[in-house]
């Protein structure tokens, strides 16, 4: 039997989500409330690099808070919900304490490179990971990175919306 509960903002372990997070469990806002819901995320920029191997090309993407995103594949929008998501995710897995660089023995790696701009602050949070060695944690962010990407309508950088080539 499956158990299923309504979602009243709170982690597994009954632990309150974060205030500034319950919107992404709560179903929806007014459009009056969006400004300052952006507002109180705790990010203003995120940024993953993923450095080409020989042959293979690099990929950069960056999201704002905004809901700006630019990237390798031209630009677009990132919704709220998946730029708070991605912010919950980073709080909840400690990206912040994270060490800086986690090395692969050996060469000819790859490098995926994850920079966090905390509200107010100028200089990022980064975490370089060279072979993807570095712990599930950073793996899991990365990958939802790459999934939040995934579903970003990405257009040509200076290409007006609803032209193709």
């Amino acid at each position: 039997m499956t158990q299923t509960t309504s979602c009243a903002a709170s982690e597994m372990d009954g632990t309150p989500v974060p205030e500034h997070y319950a919107y992404l469990f709560e179903g929806g806002l007014f459009p009056a409330e969006v400004p300052s819901t952006r507002a109180a995320l705790p990010f203003e920029k995120i940024q993953m690099t993923h450095s080409g191997v020989w042959y293979t090309p690099g990929s950069t993407i960056t999201m704002w808070r905004d809901g700006r995103a630019e990237g390798s594949l031209g630009i677009g929008e990132v919704t709220l919900w998946d730029f708070g998501a991605l912010c919950y995710l980073i709080e909840k897995l400690n990206f912040a304490s994270m060490a800086g660089h986690y090395q692969a023995d050996g060469t000819d790696n790859g490098t995926s490179i994850v920079k966090v701009w905390r509200s107010g602050q100028a200089e990022p949070t980064v975490v370089r990971d060279y072979g993807g060695v570095g712990p599930i944690e950073l793996w899991g962010i990365q990958t939802a990175i790459d999934g939040v990407a995934g579903r970003i309508h990405w257009e040509e950088a200076g290409q007006p919306s609803g032209t193709t080539n």
